[in-house]
């Protein structure tokens, strides 16, 4: 059996900020399902070609 993680006592464990949502690194051991899980949830890169684009909505107070 291959330890994946250190377990963690939810008494003293870390508490964690619901409204961070930046995301963690992390460690990923090369090879295996993890890896591959982890490469196929990476957005493309970006087109350097694409037009750039900037959203704005018009909002009043009518």
């Amino acid at each position: 059996m291959r330890k994946l993680w250190d377990e963690v006592d939810p008494d003293t464990g870390t508490q964690f900020d619901l409204a961070d949502r930046t995301t963690p690194e992390i460690e990923i051991p090369p090879g295996g399902w993890f890896q591959a899980a982890f490469e196929r949830q990476k957005p493309p890169p970006r087109d350097p070609n694409a037009p750039r684009r900037i959203n704005y909505a018009i909002k009043s107070d009518d």
